[in-house]
């Protein structure tokens, strides 16, 4: 997942370190889970990713639970769900605030959809793809 603070370029680097003594019997705990871009690589049979973001965190879990995303948030939508995210579930305020918006960071504006050279360019489903996969 596009995700601000991402590991996933130092992935190779990180990976050797943290799984150096890592045994089958032992748990492995990413405690800054993100957008899962260092558990992903991770082959271990006890796997647990942990973030301070409750949003994050709730999207992560929806997912892994239902796998059943929007494939498009107008911009209405996402203006209002930053302006009040108590009326809606944290999953859906993650959703928003990370997959609708620019760079992977929280409620950064409206990513939608772009005009390119190459043509139309949907980054709510592209990161929302990203996301599931």
């Amino acid at each position: 997942m596009v995700y601000m603070g991402s590991k996933n370029r130092i992935a190779k680097e990180l990976l050797p370190i943290i799984t150096a003594d890592l045994t089958t019997d032992m748990y492995y705990i990413e405690p800054f889970v993100g957008g899962c871009n260092m558990i992903d690589k991770i082959e271990h049979p006890h796997k647990i990713g942990a973030d301070n973001n409750k949003y994050l965190i709730a999207l992560l879990k929806y997912v892994q639970d239902r796998n059943e995303l929007p494939l498009h948030i107008e911009k209405e939508e996402y203006q209002k769900v930053k302006a009040n995210p108590d009326a809606y579930a944290d999953w859906y305020v993650g959703y928003v605030g990370f997959i609708c918006s620019h760079n992977g960071k929280f409620f950064n504006g409206y990513a939608g959809i772009t005009n390119t050279k190459q043509g139309e360019r949907n980054y709510i489903r592209e990161k929302r793809n990203n996301l599931l996969k």
